[in-house]
C-alpha cells in the first residue's frame, strides 16, 4: 500500500511523490469510514474544498492556474490520492480555474499528469468524480488550441461511454466532444472513437435541451470530415472571429456545489 501524499510531502521526498503514480484504473473507494475518522484525511478534504471555492473567484483562479506549484499539487492529487472525495474536489477546482482563462488553460494543459489524472477519473465508480472530471476537461477544451494536447492522454472511449449515464454527464461529455471536434487537427482522431457517433445520436434523441444542442453540433462536425474548420451556429457559443481558437461558451461549467 502506497504511503499517503500528505506523508510524502511532509517528508519532502518529491521524487517519491512522482513515483507513486495511480494505476490505469481509478482507486476503489475503500475503508471510507476509517478515512472519515482520520484527522489528516479530513484536513486534506477541507484543503481541497477550500481551493475549489477559492477558484470561483476569477483573480484567485488566474493566480492558481499560473502558479506552477499549484498546478503540480493538483496533478499530484489527481494522480496519487486514493481518496475519491479529494480527487473529485481537485477536478472541480481545475474546472473552475479553466472556466474562462486562456492562460490558465494553457498552464493546466501543459501538465500531462494532470490531464491523465482527469482522464482516469472518467472510469471512476463515483458519479461525482466523473461529473467533475468532465467539467474540467470540457472547460479546458474551450481553447481548441489545447485539443491535441488533451487528446494525447484522453481515452475518448470513456467519454463515449459516460454519455449513457446521467443528464449532467451527457451535457458535459457532448460539450467536450464538440470542442475537440472544432480542431481540424484532431477531428479524425475523435471521429475514429468506437461508439462515439451512436452515443451522440442517443444524446441528440433523448438528452435534455442543452445536451441535445451540443450533440447536434458535434454530429454536424463529424459529418464535415477532416480538413475543414467548424463553423459555429445559432447561439451555442460566441467564437473568436474567423479562426475559432477559443470557444467562449456561455454555459461553461462552474463547480458551484458547496458541500463540505
Amino acid at each position: 500500500h502506497s504511503p499517503p501524499v500528505a506523508a510524502l510531502m511532509r517528508d519532502g521526498d518529491g521524487t517519491e511523490i512522482l513515483s507513486h503514480r495511480a494505476s490505469s484504473d481509478p482507486a476503489p473507494i475503500s475503508h471510507a469510514a476509517e478515512e472519515a475518522r482520520d484527522p489528516a484525511f479530513r484536513a486534506q478534504i477541507s484543503a481541497a474544498t477550500c481551493l475549489r471555492h477559492l477558484a470561483l473567484d476569477q483573480e484567485r483562479a488566474e493566480a492558481m492556474g499560473n502558479t506552477p506549484l499549484a498546478v503540480r499539487a493538483l496533478a499530484i492529487v489527481l494522480e496519487v490520492e486514493s481518496g475519491e472525495d479529494i480527487r473529485q474536489k481537485a477536478a472541480a477546482c481545475v474546472a473552475n480555474i479553466a472556466l474562462d482563462l486562456d492562460s490558465a488553460r494553457a498552464s493546466l494543459c501543459a501538465s500531462r499528469s494532470l490531464l491523465a489524472g482527469l482522464g482516469r477519473l472518467l472510469a471512476s465508480p463515483s458519479h461525482g468524480c466523473v461529473d467533475s472530471a468532465l467539467a474540467a476537461l470540457s472547460n479546458l477544451s474551450l481553447d481548441v488550441r489545447q485539443a491535441k494536447t488533451i487528446l494525447a492522454v484522453l481515452d475518448m472511449r470513456r467519454v463515449a461511454s459516460v454519455m449513457h449515464s446521467s443528464p449532467k454527464a451527457q451535457l458535459r461529455a457532448a460539450g467536450l466532444t464538440r470542442n475537440l471536434l472544432f480542431s481540424s487537427e484532431t477531428r479524425s482522431m475523435v471521429a475514429a472513437t468506437p461508439g462515439l457517433k451512436v452515443a451522440l445520436m442517443g444524446v441528440k434523441t433523448e438528452g435534455e435541451p442543452d445536451a441535445k444542442e451540443r450533440a447536434t453540433l458535434a454530429l454536424s462536425l463529424l459529418e464535415q470530415g477532416v480538413g475543414t474548420s467548424g463553423e459555429e451556429t445559432e447561439a451555442e457559443d460566441d467564437t473568436s472571429e474567423a479562426e475559432l481558437t477559443v470557444l467562449q461558451d456561455p454555459r461553461g461549467i462552474f463547480e458551484r456545489n458547496f458541500t463540505p
